[in-house]
C-alpha cells in the first residue's frame, strides 16, 4: 500500500491467476463515486481439489452502508478500495489475515468501510482463478482457522459502538452456523475469548 500510488489499490492471492479484463472492470466499478470497495468472482482454478475459498456467484450484491459485512462475502483473494477509504480507516488491523492471530482481514476491513458511510458491492465479471491445491483434509484445517478469525471478528463488532449492531447481528447467525456445521461453535468461542482478551491486555498496557 505504502509504494503504491493510485487511487483505487486491488489485491489478490499469491496463488490466484486474474482473468482478461480483470482491470477494466474493476476500474470501471468505481465510476460509482460512492463505491468505497469491491469484492470480485473467485473461481476454483483445479477441479481436483477442495472447493473451498471461492465465490462463483453470477449475480451481482450490494454491501450496503452501515450495515453487516457478512464472512464470505468478501474475499481477500479478489478485492479492492479506494486509496482514500484504506487512509480514511487506518488500513488493516495487523491482528487480522493471514499469519495473524485472527484470518479475517478482508471482513474486518470492509466493515469499517460500511461504518466509515461507504458501499461496497460484489462484482462477478472481477475474476480471479484460485489454484490453492487444498485436499479435503487441509480444507478442514484452513476452514478451523476461518472459525477463529469469525469469532475475533463479531467479538471486535460488537465491542464498538459504531459497529455493535452488526456484530450481534453475526452472533445471531451463529446456532445457523453450528447446524451447517457444529465444529464451528469451538473455533468461534475461541476466537471471540482471544480477541477480547488481547484487547484487554493491550488496554491495561496503555493505562
Amino acid at each position: 500500500m505504502a509504494a503504491s500510488s493510485g487511487r483505487i489499490i486491488a489485491f489478490t492471492d499469491d496463488d490466484c491467476y486474474v482473468t482478461p479484463g480483470y482491470a477494466a472492470h474493476l476500474v470501471a466499478a468505481f465510476d460509482e463515486p460512492r463505491l468505497g470497495y469491491l469484492t470480485g468472482k473467485v473461481q476454483q482454478y483445479d477441479p481436483r481439489f477442495a472447493r473451498t475459498a471461492i465465490n462463483e456467484r453470477s449475480e451481482p450484491y450490494e454491501l450496503r452502508p452501515y450495515g453487516y459485512v457478512r464472512t464470505g462475502r468478501v474475499l481477500g483473494a479478489n478485492m479492492a478500495f479506494r486509496r482514500e477509504v484504506l487512509e480514511a480507516i487506518g488500513g488493516f488491523d495487523l491482528e487480522f489475515g493471514s499469519g495473524a492471530r485472527f484470518p479475517a482481514e478482508d471482513c474486518d476491513a470492509a466493515a469499517r468501510a460500511s461504518a466509515a458511510g461507504w458501499a461496497g458491492r460484489y462484482v462477478p465479471e472481477v475474476v480471479v482463478q484460485h489454484d490453492h491445491r487444498r485436499d479435503l483434509a487441509e480444507a478442514r484445517t484452513v476452514h478451523s482457522s476461518y472459525d477463529l478469525g469469525r469469532g475475533a471478528y463479531h467479538m471486535k463488532l460488537i465491542s464498538q459502538s459504531g459497529t455493535r449492531l452488526a456484530g450481534v447481528r453475526g452472533w445471531l447467525e451463529l446456532p445457523y452456523r453450528v447446524f451447517r456445521r457444529p465444529t464451528t461453535l469451538r473455533g468461534e468461542l475461541a476466537g471471540a475469548w482471544g480477541w477480547w482478551r488481547l484487547n484487554w491486555t493491550q488496554r491495561r498496557s496503555r493505562r
